[in-house]
């Protein structure tokens, strides 16, 4: 998880980058979904394979070829496949990780990032700093806020959480609805005459593989459809009915039962499934709008706090969404097998399968639905692309913009603060609200000092309870009972947001230091009350909204024509901007 995150967050970072405009952003995601559902593929097929080249690697003893001891033969079996199964995962491991290396150095050495001007003029972000000196560290927490400000980024966290339910979920189920509802290996010894077990049609394995390859390679022939589609129907609406059509396909799981028939339904329900997986790439597309818009309300591109969130909510909701589910099956009494056997379960544990894999992640596919379709406040998002995109560029010439999310008339101000005071107005962004900046106005930064430490020791002492109680239930093998696992599951969650909450803490008291140790002048903390209590939407005068009402249309026309244009969206708006400003 650590690394994954490491190389993921500015991996995906990097492509938000690349282009500013939607319709070669959203291909972008597309042919990088392609890859990793090929990866996917590639990662589900190579241990088989791997394990075909390996079957010699484990000779059983002449006495079993003719099965004189079939209990002795078949333990000695169970010990070869185990072995072949190791030495398939390394090699497989082995291949996938020197490609991620090998690939990431490519992708390092190929692509150029854009530099920003405070990315040129910024120290390492541990390296010591006067208080007059800017720190990397000064706009960590700054950022994480300003980003949690964000009106649309904020409407996709939940529907985002539920998505990423979903898909924990139905990972954790799926090799249980296979094993224990379809059962190949019952429906191969009910047969009349029966069908030997070596037969790969009697293996839940092969359909379990046979269903996520034709998952995968229906998701892959489908995005070219769903890319077809958002050109013609726009991304939201294309958004809201893949999110539908996942709960629409995701039912027709609570149909599973043990037959022939049931087996090739299952492939075929795989498929189906696999369509609206095909339009992943969407969240990935409309989540760029969201930065655009973010850069339009702060002044500051910050892709990596947004992609941060990307790499990290998967992670947050896999433990509990994995946990509960097995945990709710050993609960109404499910049967670990026994010496590698598969053990006969009862109708409410396979009952409870069906329900958990197919009616639950639709309720929750619904209602990540519903979310969407009512909380997320661009509902044309080429009309908020052309107005974000017009905006962007009247801000470059110091104008005032249309705010693409309430229509209110807005300008970016830019501090004439230099040394201290500058920095000051940053590390003043770790604490929200206007009361707290008045009593530093009146009583000195002193007891914000106190309250920090407060606060971390706090934190602090939580992490190191939780993170003893961790190892307590770990080291009592709760871990190994289904029953229980879920204790140390969560309390390794919560250990790691408790760690969180002490590195914010942190953050917040360095700021606290750095504002008590500074003489800011009264003038300083007069002008900082101001700022928080000035509204933000102010008159403007007539040409100035004529101005507005200019761009906006040259930008949307623009943004209708880009399919034709040789230069970046942001360029070409830019230039005929600046050309008619020039003109006028």
């Amino acid at each position: 998880f650590l690394t994954d995150t490491m190389t993921a967050v500015p991996h995906n970072a990097l492509g938000q980058e690349l282009t500013s405009d939607t319709d070669q952003r959203r291909q972008v995601f597309m042919v990088a979904k392609m890859f990793q559902a090929l990866g996917m593929i590639c990662a589900a097929a190579l241990p088989v394979v791997m394990g075909k080249f390996l079957t010699s690697a484990c000779q059983l003893p002449a006495e079993c070829q003719t099965a004189q001891d079939e209990e002795h033969c078949m333990t000695l079996q169970l010990q070869c496949d185990d072995q072949e199964n190791r030495q398939s995962m390394t090699l497989t491991g082995a291949a996938f990780g020197s490609y991620a290396v090998l690939a990431g150095i490519a992708c390092v050495t190929v692509i150029v990032e854009k530099a920003t001007a405070r990315q040129q003029e910024e120290r390492p972000l541990l390296e010591e700093t006067s208080p007059e000196e800017h720190s990397s560290l000064d706009d960590v927490l700054p950022g994480f806020i300003r980003m949690l400000k964000n009106q649309p980024f904020r409407a996709m966290i939940v529907p985002w959480i539920l998505d990423q339910t979903i898909v924990a979920m139905l990972s954790a189920l799926l090799p249980f609805y296979v094993q224990y509802v379809i059962s190949p290996e019952d429906i191969c010894a009910a047969s009349e005459p029966p069908v030997p077990e070596t037969s790969l049609q009697c293996s839940s394995r092969t359909l379990l593989g046979i269903g996520l390859v034709f998952l995968l390679l229906t998701a892959i022939a489908s995005m070219p459809v769903w890319q077809r589609i958002a050109r013609e129907f726009g991304d939201y609406h294309t958004w809201l009915a893949f999110n539908f059509l996942n709960a629409a396909t995701n039912i027709l799981f609570i149909f599973g039962h043990s037959s022939m028939l049931m087996v090739i339904l299952t492939i075929i329900f795989a498929m189906l499934n696999g369509l609206p997986i095909g339009a992943s790439f969407l969240t990935d597309n409309i989540l760029g709008l969201v930065i655009d818009y973010d850069e339009l309300r702060t002044g500051v591109r910050s892709e990596a706090s947004f992609t941060m969130f990307a790499s990290f909510i998967p992670k947050l909701v896999s433990v509990p969404a994995s946990a509960f589910p097995l945990t709710i099956l050993a609960l109404i009494g499910f049967k670990d097998p026994e010496e590698g056997q598969i053990q006969e379960q009862r109708t409410a544990v396979k009952w409870g399968v069906s329900v958990m894999f197919s009616v639950i992640p639709t309720l929750l596919a619904l209602s990540s639905f519903a979310l969407k379709a009512t909380m997320f406040p661009f509902k044309d998002l080429q009309k908020a692309d052309a107005e974000i995109k017009a905006g962007l560029v009247l801000c470059s010439l110091g104008e005032p913009y249309r705010d693409p999310l309430d229509g209110a008339f807005r300008q970016q101000k830019h501090s004439s603060s230099s040394g201290i005071e500058k920095r000051a107005e940053n590390l003043l962004e770790h604490f929200s609200g206007l009361e707290i900046v008045e009593r530093m106005q009146s009583a000195g930064t002193s007891f914000l000092v106190r309250r920090c430490v407060g606060q971390l020791c706090l934190f602090s002492s939580l992490t190191c309870v939780l993170a003893l109680l961790t190892g307590l239930t770990m080291s009592l093998g709760f871990l190994n009972n289904n029953k229980l696992s879920w204790m140390p599951s969560l309390l390794v969650l919560f250990t790691g947001i408790a760690i969180l909450a002490s590195i914010v803490a942190a953050l917040r008291l360095r700021a606290a230091r750095i504002l008590d140790s500074a003489r800011l002048s009264r003038e300083f903390w007069e002008s900082a009350c101001m700022r928080r209590r000035e509204l933000e939407q102010e008159e403007l005068p007539a040409e100035a909204l004529e101005r507005i009402n200019a761009y906006t249309e040259e930008a949307r026309s623009i943004l209708w024509q880009r399919s034709v244009l040789s230069q970046s969206t942001f360029g070409s708006v830019r230039s005929i901007v600046v050309g008619s400003r020039a003109q006028g």
